[in-house]
């Protein structure tokens, strides 16, 4: 079944997979977890959001399949996202 909904579903050749590899992410959960830490050093989620939200507008932006990327807080807010390896 799984080979036949990839021959007949074009759209599939359009899709990206990407593995996206965060420091911590700051959550309700983790900060009630590590109420010591430093939340300023954890990555937001809303800025994980923003990114993906580029790489599907802006596809030239989209790291290519199979891509790993590192996520990390950036220096004055946002997020720092490189390729792994």
């Amino acid at each position: 079944p799984t080979r036949r909904l990839r021959k007949n579903s074009e759209y599939l050749d359009t899709l990206s997979v990407v593995g996206i590899l965060p420091t911590t992410i700051d959550t309700p959960m983790n900060r009630k977890a590590m109420p010591e830490a430093n939340f300023g050093d954890w990555t937001k989620p809303l800025d994980i959001a923003k990114e993906i939200g580029k790489w599907i507008e802006q596809p030239p932006l989209r790291p290519h399949s199979g891509s790993l990327v590192k996520v990390h807080p950036a220096k004055g807010g946002g997020a720092s996202f490189l390729l792994a390896g």
